[in-house]
């Protein structure tokens, strides 16, 4: 991991990366199913659509992307505690839709455009795929094991 900030000192180490990140590709067993009616509403939404495991390519047919455009822990970035030799990383679940469009002008230097639509909505409103939706890990800098972070009320000493 490197700190790209200027104004900070690099940050050099080995992390378990996959540990930080809720879903990385999602199977039919991943799509909520909180209730039937709901689980089948999810698997008809998701039935026109192509997906696979991470990194999944774009391609000319709908394709989904999960964590997604805006999920993962790649915006947020992380909080390192020094006392405790901890680092936070904040990761979300957002999938979203991405698709290659064909560029017929014999005058275009490329043959594709990306578009993407950056939420993809299950049922009713819902998220398509189960939870965690959002999550923060907790690494320790010193050993690289990884623990879900505390979350909810604490006291302060």
């Amino acid at each position: 991991m490197f700190d790209h900030d200027p104004a900070a000192a690099p940050m050099l180490m080995d992390i378990d990366v996959d540990a930080a990140s809720p879903h990385e590709a999602g199977t039919i067993d991943d799509l909520i199913d909180f209730t039937s009616e709901l689980r089948a509403e999810a698997l008809e939404l998701i039935k026109d659509y192509r997906w696979g495991p991470l990194f999944t390519p774009p391609s000319e047919e709908v394709t989904v992307h999960l964590p997604g455009l805006l999920g993962g822990n790649n915006w947020a970035g992380g909080v390192w505690h020094p006392g405790t030799g901890m680092l936070y990383v904040r990761s979300r679940t957002m999938p979203s839709l991405a698709i290659l469009n064909r560029i017929d002008d014999e005058a275009s230097h490329t043959r594709y455009s990306a578009d993407s639509r950056t939420r993809l909505s299950g049922p009713r409103g819902l998220p398509l795929f189960k939870p965690p939706y959002g999550r923060v890990t907790a690494i320790d800098m010193g050993t690289g094991e990884t623990l879900p972070a505390p979350q909810g009320a604490y006291k302060t000493r």
